[in-house]
């Protein structure tokens, strides 16, 4: 395509600096590089192809300071056009641009900044020669924000760029959920914002021990977080007063003699230590240490003989001792033979 200097018989080729060798002066003896087609027909050829593609004509005055540099502008439009932002306007329905539109090669990409809001536009016109397209877009494009426009074979595409300006905007007209501030969090209304870690935890700690708990732990009324008043309920269950519990036949009451063992089972040991003249006091010891004095029996008996008999006992009373050993004393009503048995249950207060 393109010819090389380099292929010239006058050439200087003694210096790799110089690509494809260095013209060479004539001296006067033929010896020079030949001022001819070959030489600088692409020469030429290149500026008028730069000024082609720009859509310029040559203006027939030289390159100055005071005509202006239509090769520079020509380079320009080519070569950096895509690094300039353009100002994307519009004339009653038509969007304008200020660049020569049938130049812009298919694929190409420009930049712009809108000047208005979309509307309904279906034409862009290169205001540098009055070529016009159709448009067509993806987003809905807001004044002062930019844009991308792609040169399609059927259609300009303007694609709405999103930056830090037009973020939020973006984000509430695409119902995109952004993060709740801590007011949105503690209101707890709003279904058009995200909870964060940091916001979350806040208000769970506002709701279960600051100030809004009142509205969210749990009582008789209804469901919630658990109260410290539940919380002690539970604790109480997971270590439970019920210290020992065991049972020890009595037989009939008044039926032995003192210092009998009496048959017992479970974590208590009975003996009887004493007796009135109707009634017997047993001791009991137990296998598993109370805190202090401050615990009661649970006392039931159980009929292990006749049963109208069995019945002819008064109620029983205790008395704590130790944290190890306490008092029963059983009385009868009538001295009639019983048969009972007594299970009991050693709770700590």
């Amino acid at each position: 395509m393109a010819r090389d200097k380099g292929q010239l018989t006058q050439i200087d080729l003694s210096n790799p600096a110089y690509l494809n060798g260095r013209i060479k002066d004539n001296t006067g003896a033929g010896n020079g590089t030949p001022v001819n087609e070959l030489v600088y027909g692409d020469i030429h050829q290149f500026f008028a192809k730069l000024m082609n593609l720009a859509g310029l004509s040559f203006s027939g005055l030289p390159e100055n300071e005071t005509n202006g540099y239509q090769f520079i502008e020509s380079l320009r439009s080519l070569a950096t056009k895509n690094d300039l932002n353009y100002d994307l306007s519009k004339s009653g329905s038509i969007l304008t641009l200020p660049i020569r539109l049938n130049k812009v090669t298919e694929n190409e990409i420009l930049r712009a900044k809108a000047g208005f809001n979309k509307g309904s536009e279906t034409t862009i016109r290169g205001t540098l020669d009055n070529a016009n397209k159709p448009v067509s877009y993806l987003g809905n494009f807001k004044e002062n924000e930019y844009v991308r426009l792609i040169n399609t074979t059927s259609s300009v595409l303007i694609i709405r760029e999103v930056d830090a300006f037009n973020l939020g905007t973006i984000v509430e007209e695409l119902n995109y959920l952004k993060a709740a501030t801590q007011t949105q969090e503690n209101t707890g209304t709003s279904d058009e914002a995200a909870t964060t870690p940091l916001t979350n935890k806040t208000v769970f700690t506002k709701r279960v021990n600051g100030d809004d708990s009142d509205d969210y732990l749990a009582s008789t009324a209804r469901n919630g977080l658990l109260s410290s008043e539940f919380w002690d309920i539970i604790d109480g269950i997971g270590t439970p007063a019920l210290r020992n519990r065991g049972s020890f036949i009595l037989g009939s009451v008044k039926g032995s003699g003192v210092g009998t063992t009496f048959v017992s089972s479970g974590d208590i040991t009975a003996q009887k230590t004493g007796e009135t003249a109707n009634g017997d006091e047993v001791t009991l010891t137990f296998a598993n240490a109370m805190d202090d004095l401050d615990y009661k029996f649970n006392m039931s008996l159980q009929s292990l003989g006749t049963f109208g008999f069995d019945n002819d006992i008064k109620p029983l009373n205790f008395k704590t001792s130790s944290t190890t050993t306490g008092k029963i004393f059983i009385e009868q009503t009538n001295s009639i033979p019983q048969n009972i048995k007594i299970h009991i249950d050693v709770i700590q207060l």
